[in-house]
């Protein structure tokens, strides 16, 4: 039988939780289990029997009640665990909560009534599910920085929101990932990427890679300003064989093209080639025979060019062109330790 002493603590305990009660502190404080040879259940459970089994889920989301309250919630679960930990340690008995050996690093599960997971905790993190009939949502919670993750009844993400939580006044969302498909599809169809200074919207293949991409600058009126419009080409083997990225301006109220950058990619067993262009012309090519072993050719002009070959990785030569013409050639020491 427990001593005078352990009751009242248990009491004591009972009341601070009564009398600083919000909705998610049942949850972390009031069900953290205990283990006695009559009774294995919760802490509050074990002193109010008349309550035992009637938890209630409060993890229901819906869109119209969307309204922030989740970020009191989280942050008022943080300060309530820091308070939890103070009262609990009053307990004259530590032995009846049992935590793991490695209390810091395991994983804390809170279910409701019905067995739904309602809190995962792992050290200074937070999960907490909430479910509708079609769609669920997954808020995560560490270092002042919060992630909600949306989902439909498929169990694709169809939105993603990122917070700054610095307090309940000052928690402002700073990034919002939005996601569309085609009926069934596994992967989105596109991606539209925004925060306050700008708006990606990408298109994306049945194999859920991006093929376009559209950037825009938020101005005043949250009016949009293209900045770049991307482009990716791809083999069967899903690798990126050309990269095209043009930049835009704003003249005479018009958006016009005034750069274009072009990457290509070919794959050849021990004789891959790459090419950088800018406005149509080429810049460099890099030609690679075997590992560690290419040469790069850098143009200057229409005239001049140096090409530069490596070896192991080492750069080894330099040769100078201008019409054709070999102009200079520098040779470099190969390190030491390397073999001839």
């Amino acid at each position: 039988m427990p001593s005078e002493q352990i009751r009242q603590n248990r009491s004591f305990i009972v009341q601070k939780l009564f009398e600083n009660k919000t909705p998610l502190l049942f949850d972390n404080l009031m069900y953290i289990r205990v283990y006695r040879r009559d009774f294995k259940g919760y802490l509050f459970e074990l002193n109010n029997p008349d309550c035992r089994g009637i938890k209630d889920s409060s993890g229901f989301y819906c869109d119209a009640c969307d309204n922030g309250q989740w970020v009191d919630d989280i942050l008022l679960a943080m300060e309530e665990e820091r308070m939890g930990e103070e009262t609990l340690s009053m307990l004259e008995d530590q032995s009846l909560i049992a935590p793991p050996e490695n209390a810091e690093e395991i994983e804390k599960i809170f279910t409701d009534s019905g067995g739904s997971l309602k809190i995962m905790e792992f050290g200074k993190e937070l999960f907490i599910p909430q479910y509708k009939a079609d769609s669920s949502v997954l808020t995560h919670y560490s270092d002042k920085t919060a992630i909600r993750l949306f989902y439909d009844s498929l169990h694709r993400l169809t939105k993603k929101e990122l917070w700054k939580m610095e307090s309940v006044q000052n928690a402002s969302i700073t990034l919002v990932e939005s996601y569309e498909y085609q009926e069934n599809a596994r992967y989105a169809s596109s991606k539209t990427v925004e925060n306050n200074e700008y708006k990606l919207v990408s298109k994306l293949n049945p194999d859920g890679l991006i093929v376009e991409a559209l950037k825009y600058s938020i101005g005043q009126d949250s009016a949009l300003s293209l900045v770049s419009k991307s482009s990716w080409k791809y083999d069967q083997e899903k690798r990126v064989t050309e990269e095209l990225v043009t930049e835009y301006a704003i003249e005479n109220d018009k958006e016009i093209p005034v750069n274009e950058k072009k990457q290509k990619f070919l794959y050849n067993e021990g004789a891959d080639l790459y090419e950088y262009y800018e406005n149509g012309i080429l810049k460099i090519k890099t030609e690679y025979s075997e590992k560690g072993k290419y040469a790069t050719t850098i143009f200057f002009d229409s005239h001049s060019s140096v090409t530069t070959w490596y070896e192991d990785y080492v750069k080894v030569r330099d040769l100078y062109i201008t019409d054709g013409v070999k102009v200079r050639e520098k040779v470099y020491e190969k390190p030491q330790g390397k073999a001839e």
